[in-house]
């Protein structure tokens, strides 16, 4: 063979493999390419769905906290709804509480409403004693430096006020109501009446409690300190300690005392009637500071201080004004007369209700010829009473009012007016020793 067939047959050969390598790398070259597309597609599609994963994450835990929520706000309602049916449960024993308390006290009022109608009544018409006595001593053994018992002279003990009832009692007298004895005429003529109905073979008495204020000044002197109410809507009597507590009691005050007697002699009381209670205003009324000088909390005094009172009057208890300052009326001016009837209209009569009754303090009285007289009319005063040594009744041609006497029950009258209180009572029977 000659060199240049050699040649170019080598020549060819090299081509051949030239050739078939750039063919390697190109195969190669796109496999690569290949492989890198499909990484990349890969990665691409392994972040669109990691970020499908978050966003699912997110919205499941959206679903979470809004499921959380949803457990919460009822769980509040649950609760809110359990708190309203507590209240409301409480609300309902509480109204069962004073409906069962109220029908206590309706039976009681029926029973003795029944008892009452079982009596027999008829008229009297004599004559009709008014005696009046103070706030009670419910501590005796309290003296002053003297060795003395403090207010003696003005006042009673519990013991004395109880054999008291009892004298009145077994002489034959039960309690009337004193704005039954006058009436008001067609023509507005105030006229005394011509009898009274009294529980058959008994006699009528007017019985009224001068002060029934309690003055801050007399505690500690062995007097209670208030009135109030307990749990069954009695009325009792509250005394500070010394050591700042409160004694509630049923036996140191004359209105518990009354309420037992009549429950024990209801024919004590002529249909439902009590005492009359003999009002001032300058220090408040039943121990509580309603006066318009009180600098703490009048309003809640003045809230405690109805409570008593319409209690009081549902009992059969009336009211009298006794003045508001209890300051001697012959030594009043019409100004200051005026300004004094003005405070009690204002400050007593929206605890204690409208009454015409004027008891003079001090016993100390106008007579209807005095200028001044004419003020007490002008305030709606139609019955006047006084202090005396004898009963005594009447009206006036005029028409205009009412006059009677009381005589006081006290320390003094006990021991020096037994002859006085001898058509009543016999002091002896009653006068603590």
């Amino acid at each position: 063979m000659g060199k240049k067939k050699v040649h170019r047959i080598i020549f060819c050969l090299l081509c051949i493999l030239l050739v078939t390598g750039l063919s390697g790398c190109k195969k190669n070259t796109m496999v690569e390419n290949s492989f890198q597309n499909q990484s990349s597609s890969s990665t691409k599609e392994n972040g669109q769905m990691q970020e499908e994963e978050q966003k699912k994450e997110g919205e499941h835990k959206q679903e979470e906290e809004q499921k959380q929520k949803e457990e919460q706000k009822l769980d509040k309602e649950q609760k809110l709804d359990d708190e309203q049916e507590q209240d409301h449960q409480e609300s309902e024993l509480e109204q069962t509480k004073e409906s069962n308390e109220e029908k206590n006290q309706t039976k009681q009022k029926q029973e003795e409403q029944n008892e009452q109608n079982e009596q027999e009544y008829e008229s009297y018409t004599g004559e009709i004693p008014h005696i009046f006595i103070h706030a009670l001593i419910a501590n005796p053994e309290i003296k002053d430096s003297n060795g003395l018992m403090r207010y003696d002279a003005d006042c009673i003990t519990v013991k004395e006020f109880e054999n008291l009832l009892e004298e009145l009692y077994n002489n034959g007298y039960s309690l009337i109501d004193i704005n039954k004895t006058f009436y008001t005429t067609k023509k507005g003529k105030m006229k005394t009446a011509k009898s009274i109905q009294v529980p058959k073979g008994r006699k009528p008495l007017i019985f009224s409690v001068d002060d029934v204020v309690y003055d801050v000044k007399k505690r500690g002197n062995g007097m209670v300190d208030f009135l109030a109410i307990d749990e069954k809507k009695q009325i009792v009597s509250g005394t500070y300690q010394e050591d700042g507590s409160v004694l509630y009691s049923s036996e140191n005050e004359f209105v518990p005392i009354l309420e037992k007697f009549i429950e024990k002699h209801p024919e004590f009381s002529t249909n439902g009637a009590r005492m009359t209670l003999c009002m001032t205003g300058f220090t408040g009324v039943f121990g509580y500071r309603t006066d318009r000088n009180y600098e703490g909390d009048r309003e809640e005094e003045i809230k405690k201080a109805k409570k008593v009172a319409n209690r009081l009057k549902e009992l059969g208890y009336t009211f009298a004004c006794h003045s508001y300052g209890h300051y001697d009326c012959t030594k009043h001016t019409k100004k200051s007369l005026k300004t004094d009837l003005q405070h009690f209209q204002e400050e007593v009569k929206p605890i204690i209700g409208d009454t015409t009754i004027f008891v003079y303090p001090y016993g100390k009285l106008i007579k209807p010829e005095d200028e001044r007289y004419q003020v007490l009319l002008d305030y709606d005063y139609r019955v006047f009473c006084s202090v005396s040594n004898f009963f005594y009744l009447r009206d006036y041609e005029e028409g205009h009012s009412i006059y009677m006497t009381r005589v006081a029950i006290d320390g003094y009258s006990l021991r020096n007016y037994k002859t006085v209180l001898a058509p009543v009572i016999d002091v002896d029977h009653v006068i603590e020793r």
